[in-house]
């Protein structure tokens, strides 16, 4: 009888038990239908954008407003709620808002004038894509005028801000192409300055000044085949590193 009792008491507690652990916990709704959390949708990233923007965040303008120039990511395309929104931003006193809504005023609304001094006003602050369209402008005669004078000075500007981009376009006007160097020492150290900044285009241009040795208007660099090595050594490391921002 003792005998029997265990028997069915070890049956019992068997039967209570699944050889299947995960059958002891019910699936969700999502594992049953095998349902992914996608985040929050794309309209609602909008709404949430728009929001944020009307409580005074501009970097949230400027997103929303790049979303409806494109007419992507939960809106329709509306290049006038772009430039809202881009106006916006720049009021707020974001820099690119700013930059954006040029751009707008320029392409978009023909209008250069406002264009312009919207550019003006965020190359004084130092924003460098502002003082680099403005260079662009004045050197093709663009919408402004040609002022090839006026482009050297926002090229440089924007370089000196560490704007990489100004470099580049700088060297390319002054020396490689329109040959504006009136003064070898003052661009030769120019490039020298803005190689340390990390240039690579200042530092290879640099290189071959001093590779054969140059002489512009009663200034020479001396020939310095090391020194020219070592430039041209900085130019690859700083491609490799950062990429072709403001290389060749």
């Amino acid at each position: 009888m003792e005998r029997e009792m265990k028997k069915w008491l070890l049956l019992g507690l068997l039967g209570g038990c699944s050889a299947n652990p995960q059958a002891q916990v019910a699936p969700s709704v999502a594992e049953k239908y095998d349902i992914v959390d996608q985040g929050p949708s794309e309209s609602t990233i909008a709404t949430q954008l728009d929001q944020a923007c009307v409580g005074g965040e501009a970097a949230s303008c400027l997103s929303l407003g790049i979303r409806y120039e494109r007419g992507n990511e939960g809106v329709p395309h509306d290049h006038d709620k772009a430039l809202e929104l881009y106006s916006r931003a720049c009021t707020i006193g974001n820099a690119s808002g700013c930059y954006q809504e040029a751009l707008m005023l320029m392409y978009d609304k023909n209008d250069p004038i406002q264009a312009h001094l919207l550019l003006e006003h965020t190359c004084k602050g130092d924003h460098g894509p502002s003082c680099v369209m403005l260079g662009d402008l004045h050197r093709d005669g663009r919408l402004l005028g040609k002022n090839e004078a006026l482009a050297v000075k926002f090229y440089k500007q924007a370089c000196d801000s560490s704007y990489l981009n100004g470099c580049s376009a700088y060297i390319a006007l002054v020396w490689t192409a329109s040959r504006q160097v009136t003064d070898l020492k003052e661009f030769s150290d120019y490039m020298g300055k803005s190689c340390e900044r990390g240039h690579a285009m200042s530092c290879e241009e640099l290189g071959k000044l001093y590779e054969t040795g140059t002489q512009w208007k009663g200034y020479k660099l001396p020939e310095d085949p090391e020194k020219a090595q070592a430039l041209f050594a900085k130019a690859v490391y700083l491609q490799r590193v950062a990429g072709p921002r403001g290389f060749w």
